[in-house]
């Protein structure tokens, strides 16, 4: 059910997905200059260094050697010139520039959480066009939505990327152990098995967060709390319903991309993104209890249809109103 009207919600404001894909281009586009312009300087040190220039050189001797014209001599030659000069060179110079390293990666981490925060505060604007459309099927402009909540947005995203980045964080870790210590197929599931649960427990425990401040007029502290005071019955039915959508969406990007080559993907990502958004308004509406439009002469007016063990004291509370 809450999945269904999150597809038909997605379709009403689909064209938002050509918005968010243009403005995460911009900003991809000015980020990714930004990286090059930390790492490139670094990497032309690193690879116009003499030691590297020698370990190279050695390198692609020990692949000629491989050749008929090469020599078991030669072979022997450079494999040791490799493991006792060229290699410990090149790797104490690296360890050298060490300070350098970690500085640009560290500024390179910083624009990567800027890019996130900027992006962010896209999907709250895009959220804020979904919540009008769903309370009053008002089409808000992108540019008057983003400015009006500029403020809002920017306290969200200071609290709400740092958390997602730490799942991320969990995740990429757990996936590194699962390839490094677990046979090949069975990584592979554990890798989409973790990618999965936490992005689901990510997206539970904060989708209430932004429907909040944006349909309620709530600040970003009783945002945060408002999980607290939601039926504890309906945390089950949020998680598995966040959980189907990341898996079809996982499947979705991913069929998609091999099957085009990844232009699919210029579409799928930016519609998964604004899909997740839809879900999180129509599991919040659903738990709160409140009408939305599903089309232009579609309203949801009772979402406790869509729960079994609702369904029977909703008729019999409508029987009692109309006697």
């Amino acid at each position: 059910m809450r999945f269904r009207n999150a597809v038909l919600v997605l379709l009403e404001n689909f064209k938002n997905t050509y918005k968010i894909l243009l403005y995460k281009l911009v900003v991809s586009v000015v980020c990714t200059a930004l990286y090059f312009a930390l790492i490139l300087p670094e990497l032309h040190a690193i690879f116009s260094s003499a030691e590297w220039l020698t370990l190279k050189t050695d390198f692609w001797e020990f692949l000629a050697a491989f050749l008929p014209t090469g020599s078991a001599e030669n072979f022997e030659a450079i494999q040791n010139k490799i493991m006792q000069e060229s290699a410990p060179a090149f790797f104490q110079m690296l360890v050298g520039q060490a300070g350098g390293i970690a500085l640009r990666l560290t500024a390179c981490a910083a624009v990567y959480l800027v890019q996130r925060f900027v992006d962010t505060m896209c999907y709250f604007a895009v959220g804020s066009i979904i919540n009008d459309r769903m309370s009053a099927y008002s089409d808000t402009p992108f540019p008057r939505a983003y400015l009006s909540n500029l403020s809002k947005s920017a306290k969200y995203s200071l609290v709400y990327v740092p958390i997602g980045f730490l799942f991320d964080l969990l995740s990429i870790v757990v996936c590194v152990l699962a390839l490094e210590f677990v046979p090949f197929l069975y990584s592979l599931f554990a890798c989409v098995a973790t990618i999965t649960l936490c992005q689901t427990v990510k997206l539970s425990c904060t989708y209430c967060w932004m429907p909040s401040i944006v349909a309620d007029g709530k600040n970003l502290r009783g945002a945060m709390s408002a999980l607290k005071t939601m039926d504890k019955k309906q945390h089950s039915k949020v998680f598995a319903t966040n959980f189907a959508a990341v898996l079809g969406i996982i499947a979705v990007n991913v069929l998609g991309g091999l099957c085009t080559a990844g232009v699919a993907l210029l579409l799928t990502v930016p519609a998964s993104y604004l899909f997740l958004l839809c879900l999180q308004f129509v599991n919040y509406y659903t738990v709160t209890g409140k009408k939305y439009f599903i089309t232009y002469d579609t309203i949801v007016k009772n979402s406790s249809f869509g729960d079994a063990e609702e369904f029977f004291k909703v008729i019999e509370r409508e029987e009692n109103n109309e006697e």
